[in-house]
């Protein structure tokens, strides 16, 4: 159910002068009342055990305009709730909401248990067919700050639309609640629900035909293609990149498949690929590309990473372009990009390779471009080596020019006017290579390659900078900074050239409670031969780059390595002795899991009740996230104690605490997107290992466990964004070796010795008991003594559809959830294709409060439901056996006390004659709600009281515990997750027909 809060809050007071008539009318609002109030004197005070629901009927081309004032409180059952077409529920806040409802039916219900909550709605008729069409077709990126009164029409020539959205910070957007999504090309067309709920429905994303329409604004962007060109991957991702803002990310791309993300920089043409690398699978061929523009726009690839290639002297790389697609093979990829012009790009040292190449080659739809140029340089004469591939001159001027020189010698450089092809490989000595290109149309482009080699041939000797602030005397290897020198720098006049062969070792002694903050200059690339290296407490070394700039050294001691083997390297840094005993504390017990954007000048506890600490993080890009480089720990409950590492050192080790409290700090400000799980290492220490990860929406879970023989691997998982995750795939890569077993249980290690909920054997055939539904965030798994594949998605869209030979399980949230009170009933609905027969055996069901119940529903269009409802504990009820094309299970327990759980198979549908009456065999009934009634009305809940009477219309019945969703043409059993209601419905084999709005049978709906 998702919530609307309010615009704004205020004080809602009541004032009655006279009797408020709450007669909850009884036929549906049409739009020929356009507007309306209810109830009609205003905000008034509503009885208790209320309950009244206000069908709308809502005609193609119009919304429903709904303004609710309340100041119920939901958790004392006083609620209003609006159901729309698609049957969303949405809940309405405290103070004054605002719901636009889409055609073309929506549903306003105001139920109470008290008699302390007042409401009020009005409601009004709009008419959007004169909205503005803004037209984009597939391959369009947007923001989705949409324009107020106008629609976005996005088409494709070839296939269905795929839609999908990123947000610039990479958060949860929950502003995409409020854009609305037609399966069309305007906004007579179906309503699909939100853009929230339609990036997360299957068929990754996709209308039915070649059109999707948006409407309504957000803060996010969002990209439409053509559904046959990214239906092919295993996975397709949008992500926005901005300056100042890097992309960090790990992908694992299972073998024999495909994955894509397609990057849209919204402030600069210029990405830089400053991190690449394929951690060898052993599976054969493993490649990343890139490619131009989005996989609607269909062009080849141009830069081609494979296994096995000098990846790390490949990078950086520019790609000039806003829009570019990054295609992975059967590969585990590290990637890293940084957008907005780069320093490092310009740095040329020998090992360096790379790719040039234009704009336009990157940006085929752009018709003018500006003139383009690069300039590589190095610190000595090196060999540039070159190829240029192709040049296109698109009119007469255009030219590339490529030049190699040096400050000592002429410059040398080579032109082409003409379009050409392998040109081949020339070479020229220098310390830069310039590129510029004046080609501004599209048509005019060029590709060249190039790497740098050491100078093996020329004599030529380079400056050397040299100057009497940088003497080497300064400090010797012995030398001791300690407190006494709170700051300091080191040369003293700045940076300096220093010379070659030169080595340096400077020891500051770091009291407890303190810290050294460096900050630091230097000229250093990854490859160099010369080094800056700082050795922290841990005796953790950390060499310094061009990109490195400050770094803060614990207590006690702290290192700084300075050596050279060149005269071309220059050092500067400052320092600073910082006290931290004045920092905030927060504090958590053990089992409790935070997002470790942790707050600067605050330290964060940990404490056991039981035992040592131990300490795990998993991160929503990946095991890579370098930013836990950057968070502290320390050996005790503040930081006075011993310094333990970094967190990367500390998590990489299996280190824990000596005693039962923990310390994290993060003294650089820095964000992360890492998350943390704190254990008792009594409860974690009988794995033979144990890890964390982070499932999202975006981000599923793929795990590779091997376990030796008698032993157990554990592995938390928690989605920081969803309430429900779907195990996909289990694949034991020992099939034959017998014994081996994942299994599921709730909550982390730290929060219970649970049972296992869930498990899965070798032996077992375990595809069709997939996928399974997990309605937690948080819950651990036990690999034992096996060699596994596991995959965990978010999207429902598998468990809901099912086949002939699927099993599972439907286990409620509280048994998942034992220490977390919930605060929604629980539904899911299993539908198949065709009547299939349901077999199912409620193992348990736990009643915790009087007027719970469990109800499982067994129907399919055009027939009545059957069902069984248990309203008393029990236990063992039996195999149960009925037909129909979907099962609904819906608990109305939300206490901790109450829970279920029950087994289910789908099996082939073998009834061959029509049954007069509905059945589901060998049912207790003694078990059943209802124990002194015959047993058709046991077995047939859906048809209980079906005689018709008083105030029933033509066609209808009344059922004493009827669904609160009409059946209608378009939807003759629709889904519906609130419980049954006393109501007069259509008989079995009749449905509201669209335009009378009353019973028909369902063979005359309208084709």
């Amino acid at each position: 159910m998702q919530r609307f809060f309010p615009i704004f809050l205020s004080l809602l007071l009541i004032l009655p002068s006279k009797a408020v008539d709450l007669t909850c009318p009884n036929s549906p609002v049409t739009s020929q009342t356009p507007t309306g109030t209810f109830p009609s004197t205003g905000l008034s005070i509503f009885p208790s055990n209320y309950s009244c629901g206000i069908e709308f009927d809502i005609p193609n081309g119009l919304i429903l305009k709904f303004i609710v004032q309340t100041n119920a409180i939901s958790a004392n059952g006083d609620q209003i709730t609006i159901r729309d077409s698609v049957s969303t529920l949405n809940e309405m806040g405290i103070g004054e909401s605002q719901f636009y409802a889409a055609a073309d039916n929506a549903k306003l219900w105001i139920t109470t248990k008290t008699n302390t909550s007042s409401f009020f709605f009005t409601w009004q008729y709009i008419d959007v067919t004169g909205f503005t069409k803004i037209q984009n077709p597939t391959g369009s990126i947007i923001p989705l700050n949409l324009t107020q009164n106008s629609y976005y029409h996005f088409t494709s020539t070839k296939s269905r639309v795929a839609f999908h959205t990123a947000s610039v910070d990479s958060t949860y957007d929950l502003s995409l609640i409020q854009v609305y999504v037609y399966d069309g090309e305007d906004l007579n067309s179906k309503f699909l629900g939100t853009l929230l709920q339609f990036r997360a429905t299957a068929n990754m994303s996709a209308s039915t035909g070649n059109s999707l329409t948006l409407g309504t604004p957000t803060n996010s962007y969002g990209i439409a293609n053509d559904y046959s060109a990214v239906f092919g991957y295993f996975s397709y991702t949008f992500f926005i990149l901005s300056k100042g803002i890097d992309y960090i990310g790990n992908v694992l791309v299972p073998n024999g498949l495909e994955s894509a993300v397609t990057f849209y920089c919204i402030d600069s043409q210029e990405i830089y690929i400053t991190q690449l690398n394929m951690e060898d699978k052993k599976n054969g061929a493993q490649a990343t590309h890139f490619k131009p523009l989005t996989p609607t726009d269909v062009f080849t690839n141009l830069l081609n990473y494979n296994i096995g290639d000098p990846i790390s002297q490949s990078v950086p790389q520019q790609i000039l372009t806003n829009t570019f697609t990054m295609v992975m093979y059967q590969c585990n990829l590290y990637v890293s990009l940084s957008s907005g012009p780069s320093y490092i790009w310009t740095l040329g040292e020998p090992g360096r390779r790379g790719s040039i190449i234009s704009p336009s080659v990157w940006n085929p739809r752009t018709s003018v471009v500006a003139p383009y140029s690069t300039n590589i340089t190095t610190h000595e004469k090196v060999k540039f080596v070159f190829n240029l591939q192709s040049i296109v001159v698109d009119k007469p001027g255009d030219k590339i020019r490529i030049e190699i020189g040096s400050s000592d010698s002429k410059p040398v450089f080579v032109e082409f006017n003409t379009t050409n092809q392998n040109t081949g490989e020339q070479a020229a000595y220098g310390t830069y290579m310039s590129t510029t290109f004046t080609g501004t149309t599209a048509g005019a482009q060029f590709i060249m390659n190039f790497k740098v080699e050491g100078n093996s041939t020329s004599t030529t000797t380079l400056p050397v900078v040299t100057t009497t602030k940088s003497s080497v005397t300064l400090l010797n290897l012995s030398s001791v900074i300690t407190i006494n020198t709170p700051t300091g720098s080191f040369p003293t006049g700045g940076s300096s050239m220093f010379p070659a062969n030169y080595a340096c070792a400077i020891e500051f002694h770091i009291p407890s409670g303190r810290v050294v903050l460096f900050n630091i200059t230097n000229n250093l690339l990854f490859n160099a031969v010369d080094s800056f290296v700082i050795q922290d407490s841990a005796l953790k070394n950390y060499s310094m780059f061009i990109i490195d700039s400050v770094f803060y050294a614990p207590a006690s001691i702290a290192k700084v390595f300075l050596t050279t083997q060149t005269n071309t390297s220059s050092f500067h840094f400052t320092w600073q002795y910082t006290d931290v005993t004045n920092f905030g504390q927060i504090q958590y017990t053990t089992g409790s899991i935070v997002a470790l954007n942790l707050t600067q000048n605050t330290y964060y506890r940990f404490n056991s009740p039981k035992s040592q600490v131990a300490f795990h993080t998993g991160s929503i890009i990946g095991d890579n996230d370098q930013s836990r480089y950057r968070i502290y720990v320390y050996d005790g409950e503040n930081l006075n104690t011993k310094f333990l590492g970094n967190l990367v050192v500390f998590t990489d080790n299996s280190l824990v605490s000596t005693g039962r409290s923990l310390t994290l700090v993060n003294y650089y400000a820095t964000a992360t997107r890492c998350y943390g799980i704190s254990n008792d290492y009594s409860a974690i220490s009988g794995y033979s290992d144990y890890s964390f990860n982070v499932l999202s929406t975006t981000t599923p879970v793929f795990a590779q466990a091997t376990t030796p023989s008698g032993k157990e691997f554990g592995m938390t998982v928690y989605c920081w964004d969803c309430q429900e995750s779907y195990i996909n795939s289990i694949r034991f890569l020992n099939p034959n070796v017998t014994g081996q077993e994942v299994r599921f249980k709730p909550m982390g290690p730290s929060d219970g010795d649970y049972n296992n909920l869930l498990t899965y054997n070798v032996r077992d055939p375990v595809d069709p008991r997939l996928p399974q539904q997990i309605p937690s965030n948080i819950y651990t798994i036990g690999f034992y003594q096996c060699s596994v594949y596991l995959g965990i998605f978010t999207n429902p869209f598998n468990w809901k559809n099912v086949a002939v030979g699927r099993t599972g399980s439907i286990i409620s949230p509280s048994l998942w959830n034992p220490k977390t009170q919930l605060t929604a009933p629980f539904f899911t609905n299993l539908t198949a294709t065709s009547n299939v027969k349901f077999v199912f055996d409620l193992n348990s069901v736990v009643i915790g409060k009087a007027g719970e119940k469990i109800r499982i529903e067994v129907g399919s269009p055009g027939t009545s439901p059957i069902g069984v409802e248990f309203s008393q504990t029990a236990s063992n009820t039996g195999t149960k056996v009925a037909h129909g094309s979907y099962m609904a299970t819906s608990f109305s327990g939300i206490t901790l006390a109450s829970s279920f759980s029950m087994t289910f198979s789908v099996e082939t549908n073998i009834e061959t004659t029509t049954k007069s009456s509905p059945s589901i065999l060998n049912i207790p009934l003694l078990l059943m709600k209802f124990v002194l009634i015959t047993v058709l009305s046991i077995v047939a809940i859906g048809v209980l009281s079906s005689t018709e009477q008083s105030g029933c219309g033509e066609n209808e019945i009344f059922n004493e515990c009827g669904s609160p969703c009409d059946k209608t043409c378009a939807e003759p059993f629709p889904t519906c997750i609130e419980m049954c209601q006393a109501r007069c419905e259509c008989k079995p084999g009749f449905v509201i027909h669209p335009t009378t709005k009353k019973c028909v049978d369902i063979k005359k709906c309208p084709k």
